[in-house]
């Protein structure tokens, strides 16, 4: 009450009575050091999540997921090293652990800062799916400017010694980022993991030549908007930028490799 006196100039201007401003900073500071140490705890989960799964997909329950969704890892004769195969995942959603496959998301300079997960599902009749949950996929810790990187193309050097030369696919969803490689293995491709991200995904000097493979999110006018700060941000960088849609309405570079049309029914054969 001093303080809001002293405030609306019917006071006498008492340094006590401006205390109340200070213990506001005080707890202002106190709570982002809070958010601070819950984005570095979850860090650390994601790390622990990650070294703790064994390396490799091949003939995991991961593989055979992907490959229901038309993306054969064989065909470009190894399987991405950012993706692994967790057989008891906890899922907060349902209270127990499932199958999951999780992707390491990485920093500019190539280190882990989270981890994606996709809960995975057996069907009756064989082969894997997306589990069907409300949210069948996560992150777990802060992946802000972050990128999966799934594919190194032609040169098969890493991201942060990719040479110039190289054109680079971004794509939002790992599967669709997955189906450009594997109809493109001479690019380098990497998944943002969200569609608000891409804008932020911090790429070497070297990478001249953009893609971004969107998804058709027709009449969708926030997806719209994160779409056009993307292709700004790069080539506001001097970067060459060129986007590639698919024509399926709602449909993304999964479902053109699936061979779907509008109905998300096979395409005719012309």
């Amino acid at each position: 009450m001093k303080w809001a006196v002293s405030w609306l100039g019917l006071g006498d201007g008492s340094t006590s009575a401006f205390r109340a401003p200070e213990r506001r900073q005080v707890a202002t500071d106190r709570g982002r050091e809070d958010l601070d140490q819950e984005a570095q705890r979850k860090r650390a989960s994601a790390r622990k999540l990650w070294h703790d799964t064994p390396a490799g997909i091949a003939g995991t329950p991961v593989e055979a997921y992907l490959a229901g969704r038309g993306i054969v890892l064989r065909e470009l004769g190894r399987a991405p090293g950012a993706l692994r195969f967790n057989p008891s995942l906890w899922c907060a959603e349902v209270q127990r652990p499932l199958p999951a496959m999780i992707a390491a998301i990485c920093g500019s300079s190539g280190k882990l800062v989270a981890v994606h997960r996709t809960w995975l599902s057996e069907m009756p009749g064989g082969g894997w799916v997306k589990a069907d949950l409300q949210n069948a996929k996560k992150v777990l810790g802060s992946f802000a400017g972050g990128c999966v990187r799934l594919w190194r193309g032609a040169s098969g050097k890493a991201l942060g010694v990719a040479p110039e030369g190289d054109m680079t696919v971004i794509a939002e969803g790992i599967e669709t980022a997955l189906s450009v490689a594997v109809a493109c293995p001479e690019f380098q491709v990497l998944s943002a993991v969200s569609l608000s991200n891409m804008a932020a995904v911090a790429l070497p000097d070297t990478l001249k030549d953009i893609i971004i493979a969107a998804d058709n999110d027709s009449g969708n006018e926030k997806a719209r908007r994160a779409l056009e700060a993307a292709l700004k941000k790069f080539a506001s960088q001097g970067r060459t930028v060129r986007l590639a849609m698919p024509e399926i309405v709602h449909g993304d570079w999964n479902d053109v490799l699936r061979g779907k049309d509008t109905d998300g029914k096979p395409e005719r054969p012309v």
